[in-house]
């Protein structure tokens, strides 16, 4: 598991220093103070990683699986000396090689960043004349080569993540049938109905059982009809399909988040961006309560971008009820730093072990009950 990230000339972050993770965060506040920035962090580690052919991070992907974020001079801090690296720093929970400090400079291709600095534990791991092994020579033109980040097991979860968008796509009524090789969830949604039909019966079935206990009933069909994978859905388990254009967007909308939750294994990372989408109340805590549950017991890392009250609040009750404990749970509050009005920061919210947060900011939480103190005539 991640345990800490530290993050320096990335965007709108000059130095943010050893941000504290759980086994559930949160990432919260208002718009445009760096939520999104902070997971693209993760998100560029993982494509740069899961695209290199000798799984390194030699390069920092910029367009990949994941995210299109342009340029190096792009993702840059526009406030920083411009000769500083954009640095990455992790902390995993692994017994060795649990610190990794990763420098990136703009590389010759603009779309992409070249490793200029890799420590492992405090140790340099290589100089301007480096290897990919003991048997192959990286030296390339003064470009310097890190090891093979699969030797680091603690940091193959980035390889392995799933990733779903603020702007995915509710399922379709059928997606072509395509090869069942190498699937693997688009941040989209857009193949969904492949993934599912692909994991068997058995999967399709406990992820109709976890959509029916968060709307309250809900049964759905996927069918091979041809070269086209069908999906059918019902409502009211009254055995009547209907396409998913003729139910409601929640119920598609979910199937990405519960897909993504049972498929997940054990040290592996799912982020997901706005998880209240399309859904009611009662649903948005049903879905956290499937996460807190079915998921975080499998030893998966989720993080959770939300501007819902409600995934905030299931997950407190879950610490609550003691489902969770205190310090699996991680919520982070967003903003802009005070003196500068340039840069953000990052507070990490403290919560009791009856699920209070102590001492909770300005615009954490807190519309409601101010929309209710003006109606109420307060």
């Amino acid at each position: 598991m991640i345990k800490t990230l530290s993050i320096q000339n990335f965007k709108a972050f000059d130095d943010l220093q050893k941000i504290q993770l759980g086994s559930l965060t949160l990432l919260t506040g208002i718009n445009g103070r760096g939520k999104s920035s902070f997971l693209q962090a993760l998100l560029l580690l993982s494509q740069s990683l899961r695209n290199s052919a000798q799984h390194t991070l030699n390069n920092l992907l910029l367009k990949g699986d994941w995210v299109d974020l342009g340029s190096f001079s792009d993702v840059k801090n526009v406030y920083g000396t411009h000769d500083l690296p954009i640095i990455f720093t992790i902390e995993t929970d692994n017994a060795t090689d649990n610190r990794f400090r990763l420098s990136y400079k703009a590389g010759n291709a603009s779309s992409m960043g070249d490793l200029c600095g890799m420590e492992v534990g405090g140790k340099e791991m290589f100089s301007e004349s480096s290897f990919y092994d003991e048997s192959v020579s990286a030296e390339k033109s003064g470009t310097l080569v890190a090891p093979v980040i699969s030797g680091y097991t603690s940091l193959t979860s980035l390889q392995r993540m799933y990733y779903i968008s603020a702007d995915r796509e509710s399922a379709q009524n059928e997606e072509d049938n395509v090869s069942r090789s190498s699937l693997w969830l688009d941040k989209k949604g857009r193949n969904i109905l492949n993934v599912i039909y692909a994991e068997g019966e058995a999967f399709q079935k406990k992820v109709e059982q976890e959509l029916s206990n968060i709307f309250d009933g809900a049964t759905f069909s996927i069918k091979e009809e041809g070269n086209a994978l069908r999906l059918y859905m019902d409502s009211t388990n009254n055995g009547r399909f209907f396409h998913p254009v003729n139910v409601g967007y929640g119920y598609s909308y979910a199937l990405s988040l519960i897909t993504a939750g049972l498929l997940a294994k054990e040290g592996e990372i799912i982020i997901i961006e706005n998880p209240e989408a399309h859904l009611h109340p009662s649903a948005q805590s049903a879905v956290m309560n499937f996460f807190c549950k079915e998921v975080l017991p499998k030893k998966v890392q989720l993080f959770i971008e939300t501007h819902s009250d409600h995934i905030v609040n299931a997950s407190l009750i879950a610490v609550r009820n003691e489902i969770l404990k205190n310090n699996q749970l991680e919520i982070l509050f967003f903003s802009r730093k005070q003196e500068e009005k340039k840069s953000f920061t990052v507070q990490n919210l403290e919560i009791t072990k009856k699920g209070r947060v102590k001492n909770p900011p300005k615009n954490f939480c807190d519309q409601y009950a101010m929309d209710l103190r003006t109606l109420m005539g307060f």
